[in-house]
């Protein structure tokens, strides 16, 4: 109790450096914290912990932001303290910051707060309402964050081209999502939510759009067993080889290579190596 006094008297401080190293301790603190009746004294700070990330995210340094953010990447004691409230609490919050904050290696630690949390108790994070849709859409959002200049970043040669952090992230997030979802047989319900995502980005047909659409693909085909699906998703790549955009044209052919790494029967069967 007197912890749990000392803490929420430094959540009301008013400095903000206060109130984030009380957002830091009590992550590091409910981590420390073995027993689950011990951890359950301090749900009461969620909302004082979420106040303070809301202020912290509209400072104008983010160097407190992103060091409670970093608190906040789950272990398995962090997440099972955090389930029962973390979409109605966090996960509006978090998705907020990561689709919009100022700063994109902020966004990044935001998006990583939600998928390693996730990954920290999978079936738990699985029935939070919204969070897997919610984590899925940051990612998209990710993939979509292309540079405008086509002419420089065909100058760049593939070795040495600087890295777009966020695209890079997002298809990363979305892998270890599958991951750790499949191996807590929860696979379909992530696969059912990409279905009309994936089809919304082609749709909308803009080369960034189409870009995202091509990654996602490229990113869950080591996941899909069903040999029908596969090749329609073929059928979506093939259809973007001849692109007018070089980006697309690349993003192709990129998947395509991944496609052959893992369904290589397919990819080279008679009727799909005579077309390709």
């Amino acid at each position: 109790q007197q912890t749990l006094g000392v803490l929420k008297a430094c959540f009301s401080a008013p400095s903000e450096a206060v109130r984030c190293y009380a957002g830091q301790l009590l992550c590091e603190l409910i981590d420390q914290l073995e027993r689950k009746e011990d951890r359950s004294n301090f749900v009461v700070l969620v909302e004082d912990l979420c106040g303070t990330l809301k202020t912290l995210a509209e400072s104008a340094d983010n160097a407190q932001i992103n060091a409670l953010l970093q608190s906040l990447q789950g272990t398995p004691a962090l997440a099972d303290f955090l389930k029962d409230c973390f979409g109605t609490h966090l996960l509006p919050l978090l998705s907020t910051i990561a689709k919009s904050h100022k700063e994109e290696d902020t966004q990044r630690l935001a998006l990583e707060a939600m998928v390693s949390l996730a990954e920290g108790k999978p079936k738990a994070f699985a029935k939070v309402p919204n969070f897997i849709q919610a984590t899925l859409e940051v990612c998209i959002t990710f993939l979509c964050r292309l540079d405008d200049d086509l002419d420089s970043w065909a100058a760049e040669d593939d070795d040495s081209a600087e890295d777009e952090e966020n695209y890079t992230n997002g298809k990363e997030v979305i892998d270890r999502l599958c991951k750790c979802m499949k191996a807590n047989d929860r696979l379909p319900q992530i696969m059912e939510m990409l279905k009309p995502a994936i089809a919304g980005l082609f749709q909308v047909g803009g080369w960034k759009e189409t870009v995202a659409g091509l990654a996602v693909l490229s990113t869950i085909v080591e996941y899909i067993e069903d040999e029908e699906m596969v090749v329609q998703m073929l059928g979506a790549i093939k259809a973007q080889i001849k692109a007018s955009s070089p980006r697309v044209r690349h993003a192709a052919w990129s998947a395509l290579a991944q496609f052959s790494e893992d369904h290589s029967e397919t990819v080279t069967s008679e009727s799909w190596a005579a077309e390709l």
